[in-house]
């Protein structure tokens, strides 16, 4: 089944980390156009496309990028590993519909489809596994909504006793703990997860049947903004917004002509409040340019705003080769190949990655993961990873250890004691 092509349930696996934090989103969500495909989005879908495919033996070599193809390989041996140490008898599920236990609201709308899942019924064990293809937001497993919702879903009519939560998202290459990310619960955990769910459910139809003017109190701006469809219409973020920027509820009115605070007369409290919802800001303020782009392009007018062409960038026209040529005769060949079509070594990124899938296609079965440890340490040698001396500002929970460039610049000077 095409991902694009499936049509979510009103409460979803992949919805549940929303819903589960703002009662009101679902409502707010109906009444808003689907956003729209974005290039990411797209390559995203198109990746789970080809890698159910080839979980289920088709070969996509040649509609998969080498990305793709590289990232189905993690998928593939995280699974034989599994095959191999727990033995023949596991069941793998791809690509299997299900629906949510409870009673609030028809079977159809708590439903999802879970990626993969394995089932160790000797064991009575079972692994729930999603995969993701994006490179820019690490995905958790720990108390994963989307995998825990796909568990209960599945299995609460098997008797399991364990259950592992599975992330595999290789093109995240800085995350602490890898490209696959593993978070294990028992029974207890998964029915109290249960619910919640049910709670969420309610609440979320309590909401949709408030009156428009006091949906608003059921909605709760956070994280989980990102990627929903009433991003750019929700009252709750846009109050928030503001709130991070001033310190307290403001309208939108009120910026007309003031302006925001300087960050020198905000103070350092003021200043860390900001910081901790930038996110919030920045992704909001962004969202909403392009929701506005996308409806003045769709016919709409914007009051104050117009859409003009970017400005046009120069580039080649013609064949590659032949410009070069004539390049070099247009220098009186004072230029020579080199000088107009300069050879360089290959980006150390694609180095790796071409590296790793000629030692993992060399690798016998099981030994995939070792064969792409070897390359990429034989590959260390050839690199150093050299500090460009900036600083970057992350929240404190961040794993890398903080820079005291004050302590470092006046480290072995003596300061005379304060006081009389």
């Amino acid at each position: 089944m095409e991902h694009g092509a499936r049509s979510h349930a009103k409460y979803s696996a992949s919805n549940a980390h929303r819903f589960l934090r703002c009662a009101g989103q679902v409502a707010l969500t109906s009444r808003v156009p689907p956003r729209p495909a974005s290039a990411a989005s797209d390559e995203g879908e198109k990746a789970h496309e080809l890698l159910q495919r080839s979980l289920l033996g088709e070969k996509v070599d040649k509609e998969a990028t080498p990305d793709m193809l590289a990232a189905f390989e993690v998928v593939h041996d995280f699974l034989d590993n599994l095959y191999i140490s727990r033995g023949p008898h596991l069941v793998v599920q791809i690509e299997q519909p299900f629906r949510f236990p409870q009673e609030i609201v028809p079977a159809d709308d708590a439903a999802g489809i879970a990626d993969i899942m394995v089932l160790d019924y000797a064991e009575q064990e079972a692994w729930s596994i999603d995969f993701k293809y994006g490179a820019g937001v690490a995905v958790e497993a720990e108390r994963n909504p989307q995998l825990m919702f796909n568990a209960v879903g599945r299995l609460w009519r098997v008797p399991i006793r364990r259950v592992t939560c599975v992330v595999i998202q290789p093109r995240i290459t800085h995350h602490p703990k890898g490209a696959v990310r593993q978070w294990s619960c028992g029974p207890l955990e998964l029915a109290e997860f249960q619910a919640e769910i049910e709670e969420a459910i309610a609440a979320a139809e309590r909401a949709e049947g408030a009156l428009p003017e006091h949906l608003s109190h059921h909605l709760r701006p956070g994280p989980w903004c990102r990627w929903c469809d009433a991003e750019t219409v929700c009252p709750a973020r846009e109050r928030g917004a503001l709130a991070a920027a001033y310190g307290e509820p403001a309208l939108a009115r009120q910026l007309d002509g003031i302006g925001l605070p300087a960050p020198a007369d905000l103070g350092l409290d003021r200043v860390a409040h900001i910081l901790r919802h930038s996110d919030m800001l920045t992704t909001w303020l962004r969202a909403v340019e392009n929701y506005a782009k996308e409806q003045m392009m769709s016919g709409r007018k914007v009051p104050g705003h117009k859409l003009v062409e970017a400005q046009a960038r120069r580039q080649w026209n013609g064949d590659p080769e032949a410009i070069a040529a004539r390049l070099i005769d247009l220098s009186g060949r004072n230029l020579d190949w080199d000088d107009v079509m300069p050879r360089e070594l290959l980006d150390i990124t694609k180095a790796e990655a071409k590296l790793v899938e000629i030692a993992r296609s060399a690798a016998p079965k099981g030994g995939k993961d070792k064969a792409s440890r070897a390359a990429r340490d034989a590959l260390a040698f050839l690199t150093l990873r050299q500090s460009s001396g900036n600083l970057v500002l992350v929240p404190e929970h961040d794993a890398r250890p903080a820079v005291d460039r004050a302590a470092t610049m006046f480290a072995g000077v003596a300061l005379p004691p304060l006081g009389p």
